[in-house]
């Protein structure tokens, strides 16, 4: 990306200020501009971290800092900026604690790429070695907060094969009337996915 003032190319990444600095003539690239309502002053440390958690009422701030630092060391070496890292770690963190959440919401309230912040993602989970399967509870709990009608497919389904995001998804295309967009972006898989799932489930069922 070129300066937004001199045009130039010669523009890095400031590991300090987690912004992109141009060389040539010292503009700091602020792309974003957030507008704060809270009375509350903010807290600069972990400033994109920070924003997404008071956007999306995110309480436990503290506690995904702490995940935050750790993926932070874990991925220096791969010199990704701190607003993709967030979103992956929010993320993460909603899904250890068996909450459901959002990447690409997150994703376009910072203004960076889905395929960057799952990217990220993938290694953390690999490197953290999280769970994704659902108890039948978990399942249950999402049915009702989301409206999902379909939990009793979902247990004819855990008699014959794991509940992971995958199983969630293919089940809900089938027992629901939602549109495969609509199921394939709530679980942040392809529609391809969802539809051949779905098809593979039926056929295990029948």
């Amino acid at each position: 990306m070129p300066c937004l003032n001199c045009i130039s190319d010669d523009v890095k990444l400031n590991k300090v200020l987690q912004l992109f600095v141009c060389n040539k003539c010292g503009l700091i690239q602020v792309s974003r501009i957030f507008e704060h309502r809270d009375t509350k002053p903010v807290n600069r440390e972990m400033m994109d971290l920070t924003l997404l958690c008071s956007e999306f009422n995110i309480d436990e701030l503290d506690e995904v800092k702490k995940l935050l630092r750790t993926s932070y060391v874990y991925l220096l070496k791969s010199h990704y900026p701190m607003a993709p890292i967030s979103v992956a770690v929010l993320f993460l963190y909603q899904r250890m604690n068996k909450k459901h959440a959002n990447i690409q919401k997150y994703s376009k309230f910072l203004g960076v790429k889905t395929i960057t912040a799952k990217r990220i993602l993938a290694r953390l989970e690999e490197h953290f070695n999280v769970d994704t399967i659902y108890t039948l509870e978990e399942a249950k709990e999402m049915c009702e907060k989301h409206n999902f009608d379909c939990y009793d497919l979902i247990e004819k389904a855990a008699e014959v094969i794991t509940l992971d995001k995958h199983t969630l998804a293919a089940c809900i295309y089938a027992g629901t009337d939602l549109s495969l967009r609509k199921v394939a972006d709530f679980f942040v898989m392809s529609i391809e996915t969802v539809s051949r799932l779905s098809k593979k489930i039926l056929e295990e069922l029948n």
